[in-house]
């Protein structure tokens, strides 16, 4: 936190489907149990912490991914990993891979590592059981992390949906694949696609044209000019 003495942890999950009304009651049940757990440990062996308190807890569980747009373009694996600039990008990403096991398994993160070695896929989701190709043994491989001072672009056709006229779509849910998703779904990134939705927002109103048919290059100047980097 910015407050001095306050700390902001973050430090229990649990696997379920965001989309099912069940599944976020149980979590948020789940995530206060493991939240006075964490206080009364702290409290009972962190000498610092013998006179905490528990402040302030977020007002709903967050959730990593859920449904997605399918759009003009989608980014995928490879735009990530291989840090691909494209003409028509509105906005970068800088992020790692930084997928979470879908079985709700904890990720060594002193190892830096996310992707599982078996590079199991998840195949159906039904309930609270994953149905997966191999059986997940946590073994997990070095997650990819991009080199310093490059980006991947996010192409403008990823925040435009395929069927549906007058909608752009910002942050988590763009039309991206899982692993690119996993890049792509933090703050900073998500801030820069939200501008770059807003500008295209304004230049289809104020050219009474469809979101599809804007003029991309000239959205890139706009964005350009306001201090984005694209």
């Amino acid at each position: 936190s910015l407050r001095e003495g306050v700390v902001c942890p973050d430090v229990t999950r649990m696997m379920g489907d965001g989309t099912n009304v069940l599944d976020l009651t149980a979590a948020e049940i789940k995530f206060r149990r493991d939240t006075w757990e964490m206080v009364e440990f702290a409290r009972k062996t962190l000498p610092a912490y013998r006179e905490a308190y528990l402040l302030d807890t977020p007002f709903r569980c967050g959730v990593r991914e859920t449904r997605q747009i399918d759009g003009l373009a989608q980014l995928s694996d490879q735009d990530v990993l291989d840090v691909k600039k494209k003409p028509d990008g509105i906005a970068r990403g800088c992020w790692w891979v930084d997928i979470h096991c879908p079985l709700g398994q904890i990720t060594p993160w002193g190892n830096h590592s996310s992707i599982c070695a078996e590079s199991c896929r998840v195949e159906e989701f039904t309930g609270r059981t994953c149905i997966m190709k191999t059986s997940c043994r946590n073994q997990l491989a070095p997650a990819p992390y991009l080199h310093a001072d490059e980006w991947y672009d996010i192409p403008y056709g990823c925040i435009v949906p395929k069927k549906v006229d007058n909608l752009l779509v910002s942050g988590r849910c763009i039309s991206a694949t899982h692993i690119a998703m996993s890049s792509i779904r933090v703050i900073g990134t998500c801030l820069a696609i939200g501008q770059a939705c807003g500008e295209a927002a304004a230049m289809a109103i104020e050219q009474a044209l469809p979101p599809r048919s804007l003029d991309v290059r000239l959205l890139r100047r706009r964005l350009a000019a306001a201090g984005a980097l694209v």
